[in-house]
Formats: structure tokens, sequence, C-alpha cells
């Protein structure tokens, strides 16, 4: 969760007034704020490019007409807040940092809009091809890989380093080839070593770890049960279709003398996916040429499994707009009525920018899981 302070907390769960900061930018320079009229900001942990936007403006001024317009979709970004009047003022939440994807211009009843579609800076990353091969030599750590192909895409901010995998796991020697994708090629190794890799909030790429949702705290706590609850409606769907209950994870690079492999399970004997249990065992497989460890192994079957677990029980809700959520944030929810009195695990999140509309999120139970050593 967005760091917020206690103002901000007790302000969204109530009645407040929202605030929507929008500003164009060039480089680190601000060229204009600009009101908006509606859209909605999209944040997805199943996502490659994890944040997306679509906008919509009065085109009083904004219309482009050449490559020099504030937006026309070429290198200039919208920066995008969300907060609300707090006891000392307004207190913003960044929602991200967007290069211009489509721009639309349109004429109604209302009069001629523009509607903008947006990404994050890992789209920019992926479509920055690598014009010639980049070579990462024997024993180079994950971070300096990461940074290295980053380092190829302009205007791309340095990696944020918060994994800190073990000394001992490095990086075989790779030789990427011109024309692949960085951003791609970068998410692999931050996958392979048990991490994940995305551009946060303020535009900035972040090598980290995964949250447990086993051992997280509920970041806030929904009871529907009580009268005042900020959640408006929710829905909860129970299925095993595409749902496993392990994962296999092995290193199959050259450097290895013989393959190795690790598992990692469901292994809460009170769970209906219990790995040893009448629904047997229902992994699913991960491979990488960049896993020569077995520590490495375990962690990457591990972190996957914090994944995908959970997909059997799931919940989509809408609520009053709390713009600091994120995606793996944990959410403990209670209704009595629908039989939902468990903790969730935030895989996607849509903040609107208009003041009367809700904000909808999808979660996955926490289930606990351990690892098996092969």
């Amino acid at each position: 969760m967005y760091p917020v302070t206690t103002s901000f907390k007790y302000a969204v769960n109530d009645s407040h007034k929202a605030r929507v900061k929008c500003e164009v930018w060039d480089g680190a320079d601000v060229i204009r704020e600009v009101p908006v009229v509606g859209g909605s900001v999209s944040l997805d942990s199943s996502r490659s490019v994890r944040a997306g936007c679509n906008m919509a403006f009065y085109a009083d001024g904004l219309i482009p007409t050449s490559g020099e317009s504030d937006f026309y979709p070429a290198t200039n970004e919208l920066h995008i807040w969300r907060g609300v009047d707090v006891v000392d003022g307004v207190e913003l939440v960044p929602l991200g940092v967007f290069g211009f994807e489509d721009v639309d211009v349109g004429e109604g009843p209302d009069g001629i809009t523009l509607e903008i579609a947006g990404s994050d800076r890992a789209a920019m990353a992926s479509r920055s091809l690598l014009l010639e091969p980049l070579s990462i030599t024997k024993d180079t750590t994950p971070y300096d890989a990461i940074s290295a192909l980053l380092a190829t895409v302009s205007n791309m901010p340095g990696v944020v380093n918060a994994a800190n995998p073990p000394d001992t796991w490095l990086m075989p020697a790779v030789r990427y080839q011109a024309g692949a994708d960085p951003w791609a090629m970068a998410t692999n190794i931050a996958t392979a070593f048990g991490a994940q890799l995305y551009v946060d909030r303020l535009g900035v790429p972040r090598f980290e770890e995964i949250p447990d949702p086993d051992t997280s705290d509920p970041a806030l706590t929904y009871n529907m049960d009580a009268p005042g609850a900020p959640v408006l409606r929710v829905n909860r769907t129970i299925s095993t279709a595409n749902t496993f209950n392990g994962v296999i994870a092995s290193g199959e690079g050259t450097d290895l003398v013989r393959p190795l492999q690790a598992e990692s399970w469901d292994t809460d004997p009170l769970s209906p996916f219990y790995y040893e249990g009448p629904y047997g065992k229902k992994p699913y497989f991960y491979s990488s040429p960049l896993i020569l460890e077995l520590d490495q192994a375990k962690a990457a079957a591990r972190a996957k499994l914090k994944q995908i677990m959970g997909g059997i029980e799931t919940a989509t809700w809408d609520a009053i707009c709390n713009p600091a959520i994120d995606p793996y944030d944990v959410i403990s929810m209670k209704r009595t009525a629908i039989g939902l009195d468990e903790q969730f695990s935030v895989e996607s999140v849509s903040i609107p920018l208009m003041a009367d509309s809700p904000m909808q999120v999808s979660g996955r139970t926490a289930l606990y899981a351990s690892d098996v050593e092969l």
C-alpha cells in the first residue's frame, strides 16, 4: 500500500472531497496542468506493463496539430494523482507516470473531447528493442544484468534494488541479440531469481521480492457485516479452472553439471487443495536457463506459487475509492451472507478519476504454501 497519513486513511473510508491532479511533463519539466473530466488508472500484477490509464479532457486548446503539440504521442508523459482533503490541506497519492499510447479527438453532445490511453514506462522499454547485441558476463548479479538491459532505454530511470538475492546467485553468460525486448528479458531475469520487476507509481523500475500473503499484515479490513463499511458490492467466486496447488521450477542452463529442480506446494493439511490430499498434485512447471542454484530454484518456485495460489477462491468488489491500494496488498474481508471471511491478495485495482465512481478491485485468497526440496 502506498504510504499515506493516518488522516488520509480516515478520510477515504467516509464521505470525502476527492482531489485529482494531472500534469503533462516533457522530461523533468512540467508543461501544464490539465483538468480531467473522466477516466481511470488500472494496476494489474498479472501484466508485464503493470499500470495503464484512460483519460478524458475537454479539448479546448489541447488538440494535437503537429509533432510539437503537448498531446502528440511522442515523448511527453502524463503524471496523475488522486487524493483527499485532510485536516491540514490536501494529500495526493501518485497513480503513475504514463506515456501516450492512443490519442482520440471526438465531437459529441458535450463538445469536443480528447481521450487518451497510456501505459507506464515499461511499455516504452518494451518498444525500445536492442539496436545491437548485448552480452552479460558470467557471475554478473541479477540486479546488474537488469540494469544493463534497461540502460539501453532512453530516459529510463535507474533501477531500484529491493530484492537482494544471496550473493551466490549469479548470472550465467548470456548474449541478447539485436531486436530483443529489454523489458521482457529483464523481467525474465527477475522471475528466475524469485523476484519481480515493475515500474512504480513514480515511474521508477523496481527489482524486488514478491510480498508473501502468508506473512503480510492486512493493509485494510473490510467488515461488510458492520454498518458504514466502505464496500458497496462484493462478488465471491470459487473455481478450480486453471488452478494449481504447486510449482515445479527447474534450471537447465549449459553451466549446470546436472539439471536441478525444486518444488513448492500447498502444504496445509486443512486446505481442500492439500498436495497430499484427495485433490492430488496439480503443478505448474517453470524452467529457466538462468537458474544455477538449488536455493534459487526454490525461491523461483515459491515466488511463482505466490502469484498463482489462491485462484480457487476470488473476490471482486466495488468500494469507496482508496487510491493507495496496490497489487499484492492483503485485504481482510468479511460478509457472512455470502460465506465470505478471508484474506485476499489484491491482483488488480481500477482507480476512478471522478469522485462519484467506485473503485473496482479483484483479489485471490491468500493460502499457505511451503517448499518441498528434491
